[in-house]
């Protein structure tokens, strides 16, 4: 198979291509917009209803108050996370995480491979919120096989103020966007 083949989705191996910027360490301090979908795109999170004033707001069902109390539960567990804006919609998860330097013995800067994630690194803090969130959930339900997250997760390294007044406008507005039902298949 040719070397640009492999970077390809391959469904028929379960490989994907990474969307991950060659080399980065994603340990390293800064600021990473995150988005998280539910296991077949379910809508079980919440649920979006429109506000007297235009806008709109999410009912959390809960589940979705259980996936808000670990997500706000991140920085207790990953002390130099810190969580920015976020929004939990009917299927899916928009936040910030901001990771600021650390003074561990293993805070040194290094990339990781694949299925190897670094203690503290932005894919350890997803992993652990994931399987906390599922574990939570499971318990709750009465449910020990349930699926509640799909595979993965989508992230972005935000590099500049500009850049973080728009994803933190884009996750504020994703509710009045997924209102609109034309538009929803965007947000």
């Amino acid at each position: 198979m040719a070397n640009n083949q492999r970077l390809r989705d391959n469904p028929s191996t379960g490989m994907r291509r990474s969307v991950r910027i060659q080399g980065r360490p994603y340990n390293a301090p800064g600021a990473y917009y995150v988005t998280i979908c539910t296991y077949q795109r379910a809508l079980i999170l919440g649920e979006v209803l429109p506000t007297t004033d235009g806008d709109a707001t999410v009912r959390l069902t809960d589940v979705g108050e259980i996936v808000d109390t670990c997500w706000r539960a991140i920085p207790a567990h990953w002390p130099h996370a810190r969580l920015d804006a976020y929004v939990i919609m009917p299927n899916h998860l928009h936040g910030i995480i901001v990771l600021q330097p650390t003074t561990d013995a293993e805070g040194g800067l290094s990339a990781e491979t694949f299925g190897r994630p670094l203690s503290g690194s932005l894919a350890s803090i997803v992993r652990s919120f994931k399987a906390a969130c599922t574990r939570d959930v499971r318990r709750s339900l009465a449910d020990p096989t349930l699926r509640l997250w799909q595979r993965g997760y989508h992230e972005r390294v935000i590099w500049d103020n500009a850049q973080w007044d728009q994803v933190r406008g884009y996750i504020q507005t994703n509710p009045l966007h997924w209102a609109d039902p034309a538009r929803r298949e965007d947000y």
